[in-house]
């Protein structure tokens, strides 16, 4: 899935042009399907903003006495109704933030209570335009509004880790993570949390000093967070992450001493920490997991997503759920799975397989059947599939490789996407079948079948992503980097490393973080 939203920004990249193709690089996140003709003038003319063009100052100036015209007369409505969604917003927001005044701000604030248009990406600017102003205001009145709003932004949106660091960077957003107690404290914790995740996804680390993030996750510490607390143990796990890759960031750091110097001691504030937040994350698998199974099903997802955060070995909690049908999300419970280390999860998958589906008979169909629910559901074949790559045995490994023939592409990718984490046990019948399934029809299950014949060292399929990988394109470099680390290709970690200090930015990033994501791979997995 990564892959291919890469595939839908590289394409978007390649369209724009070149200033605009870097931000978008930088700021579009992974899973959001952008199509570069419909964007509109608007997001258009915040991403040349973004780079680095200059606003109409004259323009501005215009707006601005126009407004204090208004204003001093008391006609709050007729200044209102000068705010409308276009190209001109963005002048209107920055002619309040000059003007400066109290009235002014609470312009702006009653602006985010106004939905200015159905294109999500162009919405995203429109608040980003008001937080900034505000911020600049330091209307710290707003902070609430903005934090709900951060949080209901969601993840795969674009620019929500960029919208998540503006509004942990006003004044008083720490209070925010003192008092556990506090009502926005749930929320302010999942908008660090997005704002940190950002920095792993090309949010410039320059902002871990602007919004003091090193400070703020010291304050969350300092709460004596709850152990069973999914948003809490979210929020430390990433900043786990995000300290790991310090030496990394400190390549893309301003030149400007000050900023090298705020950074730098942002950076020592989460080192400090890094150790006790390790041993903390141990301790929360078992007061995460016995939560469940909750109601609620927004909840369960959260505890799912933090035991997945944490690479919790789960299985003695999760398996007797899905036995009994008490779990909701069930596709996270199973990727979830994927890290246990105990032989009897992959046994359980297995049989739990053969219960519901007949692999034989699917593998000799030329047509899919209608899928048999259960309970309503339908079983969760591919999830049970992909999670199969952390658990190698002889029945496993037949089980994919019946499943490599199934008449469902998704079902084939999802069964080859498997194969090769581990030594196969009978590694020709892999080879052949893998072979075979390199010359699919489906696209999909071609690449997965290349990825895991580079994971067993097929020297033609290492050097077909060897070759994308020493590319002078960006774009195809930026692919091929990706693909490295979400089939966890480490035979290719020294390529992947020579492209670390590539003179394209966005190159490098992306390749320091295809290192994290390997390293991080080979961790053993958090039990208790």
């Amino acid at each position: 899935m990564l892959l291919h939203a890469l595939v839908i920004a590289t394409v978007v990249c390649l369209v724009l042009a070149s200033a605009l193709a870097f931000v978008l690089a930088r700021m579009i996140r992974p899973r959001t399907a952008l199509n570069a003709n419909n964007l509109s003038g608007v997001s258009r003319q915040h991403f040349e903003i973004f780079q680095g063009e200059s606003i109409d100052q004259q323009a501005v100036n215009r707006s601005r006495e126009r407004f204090r015209r208004l204003l001093d007369k008391g006609e709050i409505r007729a200044a209102e109704a000068l705010i409308r969604p276009g190209m001109g917003f963005v002048i209107h927001v920055h002619a309040l933030t000059e003007l400066g005044t109290l009235a002014a701000g609470r312009l702006l604030e009653r602006q985010l209570n106004l939905s200015h248009s159905r294109d999500s990406l162009e919405q995203i600017w429109y608040w980003l335009d008001l937080a900034t102003g505000l911020r600049s205001l330091n209307r710290t009145q707003a902070l609430p509004k903005l934090v709900r709003l951060a949080d209901q932004i969601g993840s795969d949106l674009p620019l929500s880790s960029y919208f998540a660091a503006e509004v942990s960077s006003f004044t008083g957003f720490g209070g925010l993570l003192k008092f556990p107690d506090h009502p926005l404290n749930p929320q302010a914790c999942r908008v660090l949390r997005r704002a940190l995740e950002g920095l792993r996804q090309g949010l410039e680390p320059s902002r871990l000093a602007e919004a003091r993030m090193g400070e703020l996750v010291e304050h969350h510490w300092d709460s004596q967070p709850a152990q069973d607390d999914p948003d809490n143990v979210r929020l430390l796990a990433e900043a786990l992450r995000i300290t790991r890759r310090l030496p990394a960031y400190e390549a893309f750091l301003p030149a400007n001493e000050d900023e090298q110097e705020a950074w730098q001691l942002q950076a020592a504030r989460l080192s400090n920490l890094e150790e006790s937040i390790a041993d903390y994350l141990i301790q929360c698998v078992e007061p995460l997991a016995a939560r469940l199974p909750v109601e609620d099903p927004a909840i369960e997802r959260r505890i799912l997503l933090a035991l997945h955060d944490i690479r919790a070995d789960a299985a003695r909690w999760l398996i007797p759920l899905l036995t009994s049908g008490r779990i909701q999300h069930q596709d996270l419970a199973i990727a979830v799975l994927a890290r246990s280390h105990d032989e009897q999860t992959g046994r359980f998958l297995e049989m739990w397989v053969q219960g519901h589906i007949d692999v034989n008979l699917r593998a000799q169909m030329r047509r899919a059947p209608a899928p048999r629910p259960e309970d309503g559901k339908p079983f969760p074949y591919v999830a049970v599939l992909r999670s199969l790559r952390g658990h190698a045995s002889a029945e496993v490994e037949e089980l994919l490789l019946l499943a490599a023939n199934d008449p469902e592409p998704g079902i084939r990718t999802a069964a080859v996407s498997s194969l090769g984490w581990q030594e196969p046990i009978a590694l020709e019948k892999v080879r052949t079948g893998l072979a075979k399934a390199r010359k699919d029809a489906d696209p999909s299950v071609r690449f997965a079948a290349r990825a895991a014949l580079a994971r067993l060292g097929e020297r033609a399929s290492l050097d077909i992503f060897r070759k994308g990988l020493g590319s002078q394109d960006p774009q195809q470099a930026l692919l091929s980097i990706q693909a490295v680390a979400e089939e966890n290709l480490t035979l290719l970690w020294p390529d992947v490393d020579a492209r670390a200090d590539a003179s394209d930015a966005i190159v490098a990033h992306h390749a320091r973080e295809a290192l994290a994501l390997l390293s991080e791979e080979a961790m053993p997995p958090h039990t208790t």
